[in-house]
């Protein structure tokens, strides 16, 4: 995990929480944002691979829908 993608992440988590700034991620930041939550995933130990796939299942959907907005 490196600065960038913890940089996108937490824009990410702002925007979700419905903070002022940022009003918006671009492509990119998305991106990365999405593409850690999915490696947090691969390496969270206690969860089953069922459970894995389904979470990165969720993300490509919520990132699909932001992109809407």
């Amino acid at each position: 995990m490196n600065f960038d993608e913890m940089f996108c992440f937490a824009r990410l988590f702002a925007l979700a929480m419905g903070g002022s700034y940022p009003k918006k991620l671009s492509e990119r930041e998305m991106d990365m944002a999405c593409e850690l939550l999915k490696k947090m995933a691969d390496n969270s130990a206690n969860w089953t691979l069922e459970q894995k796939e389904m979470y990165k299942l969720m993300v490509d959907y919520a990132k699909r829908q932001a992109k809407g907005y």
